[in-house]
Formats: structure tokens, C-alpha cells, sequence
């Protein structure tokens, strides 16, 4: 794998869960959810999604409520760091994150490119006997050779 290969700007097309290689889930985050994903040649990278369905602000972000906040804020996940690979995974090393517990930890993704396309999949975990995957299906938002 080439760090050439993810440089640039991905916009989220989709995000689904597998269960023993088969679609569970198609909607994981909800009909609707986008985001981007920004590798930089100096190695750093980050990540912002908006979960589907997340509810508006009517008043604006100033005077919403506290609870208002925090419908939003459960609907939306960032973080940004350095990444690396190893093999066929690419891991990204946390220095912030909207999840304040996984700041110093590290997301390992299985990757796979397919044209215009780049699928990152969490590790397997086994539930209810079942192998359980998370795939985040990206973009390119510029045409890739």
C-alpha cells in the first residue's frame, strides 16, 4: 500500500455492517449521514461525520438548549491524528477526538480501494456467534487514475 493512494479529500457514500460477509445493516449510521475523510501528504488525517437524522438547531448553535446540544452532538463523530500502516491496514493514531476516552488510542481499518472507492473496515468481533464488521464505503472527491 502507497500513502499516494489515500492522499486527498473523501467524501462518506455509505456506511454498513456485515454479518458473517453478508448486509445487515445497509443503513448503519442512518439514510442520510455524510462526511469526509482527509489523508495529508505530512501523515496527518482526520475525520468528521454527521449521523442521518440529526436534528436541526432552530434557534442556532448560541441559543440552543443543552439538551438540543446534545441531540446533535450524539449524531455526530470526529477525530484527527497521524496514520500508518501496516500490511493491508491502515491505522489512525488519535491526538483529539469528539469521544474524549479514545484520544491516544488507535483505529485500525482493514483497506480495500476500488476505483473511485476506498472501503475501510473495523476488525471483526464476534456477537451472538456471528462475525460483526463495520465498513465505511468513501468517495474520492477528485477522479483517481
Amino acid at each position: 500500500m502507497e500513502a499516494e493512494q489515500f492522499l486527498g479529500t473523501w467524501q462518506l457514500h455509505r456506511c454498513y455492517e456485515e454479518r458473517d460477509g453478508v448486509v445487515t445493516v445497509p443503513h448503519k449510521l442512518g439514510k442520510g449521514a455524510n462526511g469526509c475523510i482527509h489523508y495529508l501528504p505530512d501523515g496527518r488525517m482526520a475525520v468528521l461525520i454527521q449521523y442521518g437524522g440529526c436534528p436541526g438547531l432552530p434557534a442556532g448553535l448560541a441559543q440552543a438548549s443543552d439538551a438540543e446540544l446534545a441531540a446533535v452532538s450524539r449524531r455526530f463523530f470526529a477525530y484527527g491524528g497521524t496514520y500508518s500502516f501496516d500490511g493491508d491496514r491502515v491505522i489512525h493514531h488519535l491526538d483529539i477526538c469528539s469521544n474524549p476516552n479514545d484520544v491516544g488510542a488507535d483505529y485500525v481499518r482493514a483497506v480495500q480501494f476500488s476505483g473511485n472507492f476506498l472501503t475501510l473496515a473495523t476488525p471483526p468481533e464476534i456477537r451472538e456467534g456471528q462475525t460483526v464488521t463495520l465498513k465505511l464505503e468513501w468517495e474520492s472527491v477528485a477522479p483517481r487514475a
